[in-house]
């Protein structure tokens, strides 16, 4: 019996990988399956054109359950030969606007929902194309006349782009309710649907994937967890909370693979590996999925998934631990944006790998500090946010989106008045104008930091310094008894990430959340590490170095009182502060106890 908070781990098989399994390999999987622990197994029936039939799925059925719980799945997203129109983005996807596509998915489901009575889609499954047929549907719809290119364009524009995400999520929904969950319940009345999502959640509600409606007609949810390499692995967790927070208990599962994606490349590292399953196992899901088997023979990545079997009995332990789902940080609301073109895309898991604690949460209350990104500017009240008592940290593009929306109101809320420079150049920063912190080391002396406002009532807390000027790129107002942050130094998200800005930029941010949540990590290097604070007093530090760190923990004592430590070296401890360290590839435990 699997508890609440055991994951439950499979792996996925595709139709090709199937295909290629004689006696011997399907032998040697079985015995690398054991080896993992693995419990589950997900057969697909249908990826680029190539399609198993039943005879063969019920084959492969019959011997994988001998040692393991069997589902089903399906790549029904993907274009193989003699399906309808596609578009091709390095990979080939059906349009889901062609009857032709529709029908051959309908097919596809059904032969699948005669061998499982679980099923689960891969994430092709959204809307790709902007096709002439998805053209013609939308003028339709919505009683305009453009072209294809005239659309295209038009994106851009954020009342053009809101009617899109409408028009896209109901051409998903309706696909989905019609093709693939009706035929499948229609064959076999017991089948579950899963609907797997991808990583990019910026862009759910630009393809489709308006997750709330489609939860409605889904029996369960998954999501991809791919941290990728050159990308902020706090992704890896931050995507599950969000999704969560839009499906609630409808998620089921997580689900990564092993590539380095972008352009080129073929597997990823190791350290991006393990730090994308053990953020993924964090997010507290049922099941957690290897994609793919394939690549569990392949002895290159051998070393990758010896990573979760080193790692696997520490992370069960810690999900043990937690008694409270619920965290503790920067507030997000979990709001599907309908503007993808924006400066401040994936901020969340930039901010989670400084030390940022994060929450995802529908409720905001008074005297929580809330985020607040561009598309957010479109999506709240943010004048009610601020006369309710919430506190509201802006990044640099949610600031200057608020003034093109709210003009003078937004001046006022700001503390702000004239945009002096969208962008300078700088080679150190200062709390104060007498201390100055310089870039890290045999570095490049000059850094971009903007937008630059002229202050009108608000208070700068960090400048920036060029050798002449003093530039506010961090500073605070009080607007209707609320405070009110502004983050120039988003803007270059690298940068921020880097050791090319000094250290006080991330710290500064820490020290500001920290202030609000009562609990806040110090680091005098560019160290980049992830702080998970549950509410019942369980706080986790990752290591996201090549090397051993130290950092201490300040505590409010008002709030916590610390209780226990384990999982990491102490080097001090007293009743306001720790004082830790942690190997590279790690991560730690402190148990505090509310007073």
């Amino acid at each position: 019996m699997i508890s609440m908070k055991e994951f439950k781990l499979a792996v996925y098989v595709t139709a090709p990988t199937l295909r290629g399994l004689n006696e011997e390999r399907i032998k040697k999987l079985i015995e690398k399956f054991k080896e993992l622990g693995v419990v589950k197994i997900y057969l697909e029936n249908y990826r680029d054109g190539i399609m198993l039939d039943v005879n063969t799925m019920i084959k492969f059925k019959e011997v994988f359950e001998r040692e393991f719980e069997v589902a089903g799945g399906m790549a029904i997203g993907t274009w193989g030969e003699g399906w309808g129109e596609m578009e091709n983005y390095g990979f080939k996807v059906a349009c889901i606007a062609d009857e032709r596509n529709r029908e051959m998915v309908k097919n596809v489901v059904e032969e699948q929902a005669k061998v499982f009575d679980e099923i689960i889609i891969d994430d092709f499954w959204a809307n790709w194309c902007h096709s002439e047929k998805d053209v013609k549907l939308f003028n339709s719809m919505y009683g305009v006349n453009f072209t294809k290119g005239t659309l295209l364009k038009m994106l851009r524009d954020p009342v053009i782009s809101r009617l899109w995400c409408e028009y896209s999520s109901s051409l998903v929904y309706n696909a989905s309710r019609d093709y693939v969950v009706k035929p499948a319940k229609n064959v076999n009345e017991k089948v579950k649907i899963t609907l797997k999502v991808a990583e990019w959640r910026e862009d759910f509600y630009h393809r489709g994937l308006k997750l709330d409606k489609l939860a409605e007609i889904f029996d369960n949810i998954y999501v991809g967890t791919e941290a990728r390499e050159y990308t902020a692995r706090y992704g890896s967790l931050y995507i599950v909370d969000y999704v969560k927070g839009l499906v609630g208990d409808k998620l089921k599962g997580v689900w990564f693979d092993t590539f380095i994606g972008g352009e080129g490349g073929d597997y990823g590292s190791f350290k991006t590996y393990l730090q994308q399953f053990i953020l993924s196992a964090f997010g507290l899901t049922e099941e957690i999925t290897l994609f793919e088997a394939g690549d569990i023979l392949d002895p290159e990545r051998r070393s990758l998934f010896e990573s979760i079997m080193e790692n696997k009995e520490k992370v069960q332990r810690w999900r043990e631990d937690i008694r409270e789902y619920a965290s503790i940080g920067l507030k997000r609301i979990p709001l599907q944006h309908f503007m993808t073109q924006r400066f401040d895309k994936y901020v969340e898991d930039h901010l989670g790998i400084i030390g940022i604690p994060l929450e995802v949460s529908n409720v905001v209350n008074p005297s929580d500090i809330l985020l607040i990104t561009e598309s957010d500017i479109y999506h709240l009240d943010i004048v009610d946010l601020l006369n309710r008592g919430v506190n509201l940290m802006f990044t640099a593009s949610a600031a200057k989106k608020l003034i093109e929306v709210l003009g003078d109101t937004a001046l006022k809320i700001l503390g702000v008045g004239n945009l002096i420079y969208d962008s300078v150049s700088v080679n150190a920063l200062t709390r104060d104008g007498k201390t100055f912190y310089w870039s890290y080391y045999k570095r490049q002396a000059n850094f971009p930091v903007g937008p630059i406002f002229s202050l009108n009532g608000a208070t700068p807390i960090l400048y920036a310094y060029n050798g002449v000027e003093l530039h506010p790129v961090v500073f605070q107002n009080t607007y209707s008894n609320s405070k009110v942050y502004v983050l120039s130094l988003t803007t270059y998200l690298p940068y921020l990430i880097s050791e090319f800005y000094p250290s006080v930029a991330r710290q500064i941010i820490r020290d500001i959340v920290g202030d609000h949540i009562g609990i806040r990590a110090i680091a005098t290097y560019p160290f980049l590490f992830s702080l998970i604070i549950k509410r019942d007093g369980l706080v986790t530090v990752l290591n996201l170095n090549d090397f051993p760190i130290r950092l201490t923990l300040s505590v409010d004592p008002k709030r916590y009182k610390i209780n226990n430590i384990e999982g990491m070296k102490v080097l001090q401890s007293n009743e306001n502060e720790i004082r830790i360290r942690l190997k590279e590839n790690s991560f730690g435990i402190v148990r505090l106890e509310k007073v």
